[in-house]
């Protein structure tokens, strides 16, 4: 009767004194956390790509035929047929408000959270989509045709184009998450962007080859699967349930800490009066003039938030960063 009689005893608790893990760690552990809220995302983001998939493969059939026919071009002929995609920033952005703050471990409203993020960026995410999308198309073009060139210049200009390349793909790492979590111009984005894309250069290049390992498997699998019709259900499966998340969290894991530290954090510490304490000292000497003044209730050190024992501070902290009071808002409009 061992196991009945002892309901009573108190469990070990929270300790005050437990370490966060770090790394890897804490990347597959918020990961399975959150794997079916990931998926369900993926979901979402495929059906959201079907009109746009729609319309590509329209395009592309449509070029293919009669005197639009560029079927001996088939490079030029994909790239205007993805012409559509050049709008499909704002979905990109949604998806990683999402997976931000599965990372920052806050509480998500999956769909409302995900339609509202499109529409209060609609505007910026619209212009670097197009920007990323003119990019993508010319770097296909000048990668091949500097790497096929003869002589010295060949030399010069294709690590330069390759260097050029990946700086441009880094900047796709930083822009949405700092266009969804920072009040800035897109002049100031992109910038911001190019100087986070050299300034985490370690950090760009182990995100990228996880991305590449994805791409290539996934690549690897169509190619295969197109003979063999249960390895391209996988391959279907595999990109409906799985990818797309998986690719979205890993981006928002990789580079939101760096956004914190190099943009988010010197802001405040140059702006003290916006933080949650500097708000808290301004009413505090608004309060002073009062006549009568309340005591206010000590408050416990531990809270629980979003299916978890954290620190109170922990919680303060994360509260500056809500999406209502971005950084950078103009005070004179507030």
């Amino acid at each position: 009767m061992g196991l009945f009689n002892n309901y009573n005893k108190p469990g070990k608790g929270v300790s005050k004194n437990e370490k966060q893990k770090n790394g890897i760690a804490r990347f597959f552990e918020l990961y399975f956390r959150k794997f079916w809220s990931i998926c369900i995302l993926n979901i979402i983001i495929v059906l959201c790509a079907i009109p746009f998939l729609a319309a590509s493969y329209g395009i592309f059939s449509l070029i293919g035929k009669g005197s639009l026919a560029l079927t001996e071009n088939f490079q030029l002929r994909m790239i205007i047929s993805l012409v559509p995609f050049a709008f499909f920033g704002p979905v990109f952005a949604g998806g990683l408000r999402i997976t931000r703050d599965f990372v920052r471990e806050e509480p998500v409203f999956m769909w409302g959270d995900f339609v509202s993020t499109i529409k209060k960026n609609l505007k910026q995410t619209i212009i670097f989509s197009i920007i990323s999308y003119i990019g993508v198309a010319a770097f296909s073009y000048a990668i091949p045709a500097y790497y096929y060139l003869e002589g010295f210049t060949k030399y010069i200009l294709f690590p330069l184009t390759m260097i050029a390349a990946l700086i441009f793909l880094f900047t796709q790492y930083y822009y949405y998450i700092m266009a969804i979590t920072c009040n800035l111009t897109v002049k100031q984005l992109i910038k911001n962007s190019v100087i986070l894309s050299m300034a985490c250069i370690i950090r760009n290049l182990f995100l990228t080859v996880i991305l590449g390992i994805i791409f290539v498997a996934i690549c690897a699998m169509v190619i295969y699967g197109i003979a063999t019709p249960i390895l391209f259900a996988i391959v279907l499966m595999f990109v409906t349930f799985f990818a797309i998340g998986f690719i979205l969290y890993s981006i928002s894991f990789m580079s939101f800490p760096a956004i914190k530290k190099y943009i988010i954090d010197p802001y405040y510490m140059q702006n003290p009066e916006e933080t949650l304490e500097g708000s808290k000292t301004e009413e505090n000497t608004e309060s002073d003039g009062e006549e009568e003044e309340v005591s206010a209730q000590p408050k416990s050190e531990y809270v629980y938030h979003n299916g978890r024992m954290i620190h109170r501070s922990a919680l303060e902290e994360d509260a500056l960063f809500d999406d209502s009071l971005k950084i950078g808002a103009n005070k004179d409009n507030q």
